[in-house]
């Protein structure tokens, strides 16, 4: 219900109840005096009627009949004379006289019970209610009792009061809600509405909305007025505060380029360090077989053997430069690959650094046992993995960090293994790198994803290859769990969304 509809009810409720309160005050006092009115005009006409009985007994009826208050006083009279009253043995009825007539006497009127009641209340000297009037004795000047008389008075039983005033309270109690209406709408209901549709339009973002000005000086027109001062603050507040968002979201994009140009340093580092270690070796080998060639003395057969130790030591510096490219960070479109592509490649470009560590590498799947890391044993594995939508050097630098990473806590304790499980969870595929190094504190573990966070010696380490590998997986819409105890080694897990980036 509107604020209006209420308001109009209860100013006419309240009106209502005054004038109702009225109306029964006003209708008992009527009453009280229509009791005293019946009383006495009952009274009245007991002594009229005796006045007129002569020293005979008889009544003067014309004389009775000509008083001028019959149809103003009375609804309906009765009077009966009992000449036996002394004898009750021997009841009779003398005079019957219906001063008003009988024609508009109800149906059901009981003439012998009322002449019953006139005889008991002329026998006893008593006052019998009856058919909705009084019988009453009718008592001669010398004191005997020479009949009786019943009459209903009018005004007792109801005398049109409400009938006459019902119209004028209606009137009343309309004019007065009406007036009373029109004057709060103006000091309380106007303002009110316009305050809820100014909270109404502030509420929905428009902070530009105001319930206006007002030149009144009471409670609600300084209500309005504040109102109206708090909206401009918030609405200031809100210029304020988008302008600093705006300023605060320019400033994280731009600590999150440079966060991101300070994790492809350290991943370009990181394809460095491996290209370095699967170059350098057969790269020694080649300037000692060129050497060699270089020799006069060099027999056609020994110049054959070196020749071949070129192409070979050639060849392999050719697959480690490829594999580099592939995983050189560098913006690509999100395609369609095998999974074991890049996971393989990861692994080639360690394989070195692992083997002079005296560090074991291990695959196989999420479930079942290991193999060593072996070039025909590992890509078949790693080839029977579903496909996924991803970016291929981006997932290569993911599983290359966390190769690295284990890499570098074993070659502190002096060699160790590390197993790589790969497989399908449901709707996910898993990388998951494993070492059985030292592991790390709950400490050092909730802080392991942070930018720029490191245990590493200073210069080995930029404390951006977890931060990377975390972004990777939220680009690929997934996510990774980290695992590890003190003493116990570290469990990385690279879980993919096998649909791609959301």
């Amino acid at each position: 219900m509107s604020l209006r509809a209420s308001l109009i009810g209860l100013v006419a409720l309240a009106n209502l109840a005054v004038f109702g309160a009225g109306l029964f005050w006003t209708r008992q006092a009527e009453e009280r005096v229509d009791a005293q009115r019946t009383l006495a005009r009952t009274d009245l006409l007991g002594t009229l009627v005796g006045t007129l009985v002569d020293a005979r007994g008889d009544l003067r009826s014309a004389a009775l009949l000509r008083w001028d208050r019959w149809d103003e006083w009375f609804e309906d009279v009765q009077i009966a004379h009992f000449p036996d009253l002394d004898d009750p043995a021997r009841p009779a009825l003398g005079l019957r006289l219906d001063p008003l007539g009988t024609a508009r006497r109800a149906p059901g009127h009981d003439e012998e019970e009322v002449l019953a009641a006139m005889r008991s209340a002329a026998t006893e000297g008593r006052r019998v209610q009856v058919a909705g009037g009084v019988a009453l004795p009718v008592v001669l000047p010398d004191g005997r009792s020479w009949g009786g008389c019943w009459l209903r008075s009018r005004g007792a039983a109801g005398d049109g009061f409400l009938q006459r005033l019902l119209p004028w309270f209606i009137a009343s109690t309309l004019v007065l809600t009406l007036a009373t209406f029109s004057l709060v709408r103006g000091l309380v209901l106007e303002p009110v509405q316009r305050l809820a549709r100014a909270a109404d339009r502030i509420g929905r973002g428009d902070l530009g909305a105001r319930a206006g000005t007002t030149a009144r000086r009471d409670e609600l027109g300084q209500l309005v007025t504040q109102f109206d001062r708090m909206a401009e603050e918030v609405q200031g507040f809100q210029e304020r505060l988008e302008h600093e968002v705006a300023e605060a979201t320019a400033q994280a994009r731009s600590a999150e380029a440079a966060a991101m140009t300070q994790r492809r340093l350290a991943a370009t580092g990181e394809l460095a360090a491996g290209v370095a270690h699967e170059i350098n070796n057969p790269l020694g080998g080649l300037v000692n077989a060129v050497e060699v060639l270089g020799r006069e003395d060099t027999t056609p057969e020994r110049r054959a053997e070196y020749l071949a130790l070129v192409r070979t030591g050639l060849e392999r510096i050719r697959v480690t430069v490829g594999r580099l490219l592939r995983l050189a960070p560098r913006e690509t479109a999100t395609t369609r690959l095998s999974l074991g592509e890049p996971v393989q490649d990861a692994l080639g470009l360690v394989a070195h650094r692992a083997s002079e560590a005296g560090v074991v590498i291990s695959v196989g799947p999420l479930e079942g046992p290991l193999g060593p890391h072996a070039e025909p044993s590992s890509r078949a594995l790693l080839a029977s993995l579903p496909a996924l939508d991803g970016q291929p050097n981006e997932l290569g630098q993911a599983v290359l960090n966390l190769l690295v990473n284990a890499l570098d806590s074993l070659e502190s304790s002096g060699g160790g293994s590390i197993e790589v499980r790969v497989g399908a969870e449901g709707d996910a595929l898993v990388v998951e790198v494993a070492d059985d190094g030292p592991g790390a504190s709950p400490e050092v573990l909730e802080r392991a994803g942070d930018a720029f966070f490191t245990t590493k010696d200073p210069g080995r380490g930029t404390g951006l290859g977890l931060a990377m590998v975390h972004g990777v997986a939220a680009a690929h819409g997934g996510r990774l769990l980290l695992q590890s105890e003190e003493g116990a080694g570290f469990r990385a897990r690279l879980v993919l969304a096998q649909g791609g980036p959301a």
